[in-house]
């Protein structure tokens, strides 16, 4: 512009709606490196010079937030020199910038800090594997489905989680969505996993069942699937955890699968990430791996009848099957490897759930956790150290426990940590009319600040006997049924905990 210095003219250009691919081009020329990503609305500084060698250093670009506000302005002050030294590397702004990020943020609202300007442009990678042990695991080629609720930020958090996990694999994890809901899809390609639509269903648990049918069709190979139901945000190590339980899982037909949900996991009752258990008859859900064998012989075709409730009611297996000669188990940790957001809503099971999920729970954080008794999973192994525990163990007394069972106290007092990680067992054992009858075991579980919601029995139990720790983990309680195998182990002269004393 006639009467304007260098500097004006080059503001007005910097005003304008677009640049042509030709006026970027005389700017590389100057030795702009940025100029290429200059987008409308992007605020750029820069100072080149004709005959350049290279890529001037002077040059800054601020780009245009997802909200499409005005970004923020440049404040730079440089002494530019009459002559300017070009570098020989081109900076390269597109490391710093996530285009596909920005676009999804532009486009989907309430993703609250995921879309701030703060993290836009962080990449969304797949966490390296850091353990050798774990190379070429068959663990990260077994499928993972996640069934999505309508919260889609939940499903962010739950694929955000998941691409932390050490060694995942992207083409290996699908979102299964409801067709009216295609959100979840473009959140699936954002984070570079699949996704798949299933017909629309009045109910959640249709969703589940339809997508247990579908998995295999999308991974007709897989021996496996690993499931996230809605809400669920896995730990960084559920892929280590699961890995390290595969191999027992796979070699015993009495294991129908792994779940990474202890119902009985809260504060105080559960301490040890490297202890898990077998749990009887009931698959545990929200997140676990899954047998492709058992899905065939118990649940495909089948979910009317063991799991028409939602996972949360509890789905039971009580049946034998072709492949197991009793009722089958789950390997479940001590310490969750998933965390189940708190409930809010209304439901006609409101106070049920709250029970469940609102209460502060104990999930694993430590993602190098290794676990110290996988060697006794299997069914014969696990009965083993079942009755080395109580053999060794010491018995609570009970002659205090009617503060328990009429709801008044604890009514026991567990004995001082042996301390140096020596671990410790304790027993009690109660009476039973049947093995169904958890009257006593109900008011023990309250007592004990397990799982004791009103209508519900206790879960997590094996042979009629419940395991969890306490004391930092250092200690385990048994709590022990008279129509358990176990009994056999009560001395004679114990005060077994008895009907009559139940009000």
């Amino acid at each position: 512009m006639e009467g304007s210095s260098p500097f004006e003219q080059c503001a007005v250009c910097c005003r304008l709606f677009r640049f042509s691919d030709h006026a970027k081009q005389l700017f590389d020329k100057l030795g702009s490196g940025l100029v290429q990503n200059l987008k409308f609305r992007d605020v750029w500084a820069f100072a080149g010079q004709s005959g350049i060698v290279g890529y001037s250093d002077i040059e800054e670009i601020e780009f245009v937030p997802p909200t499409l506000d005005w970004p923020r302005s440049i404040d730079k002050k440089v002494c530019v020199p009459t002559k300017i030294v070009g570098s020989k590397i081109k900076p390269d702004p597109l490391a710093n910038k996530n285009e596909k990020r920005r676009n999804f943020c532009a486009k989907f609202d309430g993703y609250g800090d995921f879309c701030e300007t703060d993290h836009v442009d962080e990449a969304l990678s797949p966490a390296p594997l850091t353990d050798k042990a774990l190379e070429r695991h068959k663990i990260f080629q077994v499928p993972i489905v996640v069934i999505p609720g309508l919260n889609h930020n939940a499903v962010r958090m739950q694929l955000e989680t998941l691409l932390l996990n050490p060694g995942i694999q992207p083409d290996m994890v699908i979102v299964m969505y409801d067709e009216k809901f295609s959100e979840p899809a473009s959140l699936a390609e954002l984070f570079g996993f699949k996704a798949a639509a299933l017909a629309s269903s009045t109910k959640y648990i249709f969703q589940m069942e339809k997508a247990l049918e579908k998995v295999w069709e999308v991974y007709p190979k897989a021996e496996h699937v690993v499931v996230l139901e809605e809400e669920v945000i896995p730990s960084q190590d559920l892929l280590s955890f699961l890995a390290q339980c595969l191999s027992t899982v796979e070699a015993d037909p009495s294991l129908a699968g792994i779940s990474a949900w202890n119902e009985n996991g809260y504060q105080g009752v559960s301490w040890s990430p490297s202890l898990v258990y077998r749990v009887a008859s009931t698959l545990p859900g929200l997140g676990f791996l899954l047998k492709r064998s058992f899905y065939e012989a118990a649940m495909k075709g089948k979910m009317d009848a063991c799991c028409h409730l939602r996972s949360w009611d509890g789905w039971s297996f009580s049946s034998p099957t072709s492949d197991l000669q009793a009722a089958p188990e789950m390997v479940v940790p001590d310490v969750s490897r998933v965390y189940r957001r708190p409930y809010e809503g209304l439901s006609e099971q409101a106070d049920f759930l709250k029970q469940l999920f609102n209460r502060p729970r104990v999930t694993n954080m430590d993602v190098d956790a290794k676990l110290s008794n996988v060697a006794s999973l299997s069914k014969a192994a696990y009965e083993l150290e079942m009755e080395q525990m109580l053999q060794t163990a010491s018995f609570l007394d009970t002659a205090n426990v009617g503060e328990c069972l009429s709801g008044k106290g604890m009514g026991f007092t567990l004995p001082p940590s042996a301390g140096s990680g020596k671990r410790q067992t304790s027993v009690v054992y109660f009476e039973q009319s049947a093995e169904a009858d958890m009257s006593i075991l109900k008011k023990l579980a309250h007592c004990f600040s397990l799982f004791a919601a009103p209508g519900h029995d206790p879960r997590g139990l094996h042979r009629a006997s419940l395991r969890f720790t306490v004391a930092k983990g250092d200690h385990t309680v048994l709590l022990v049924g008279s129509k358990s195998p176990y009994i056999k182990f009560m001395p004679q002269d114990y005060k077994i905990i008895k009907l009559t004393q139940l009000s």
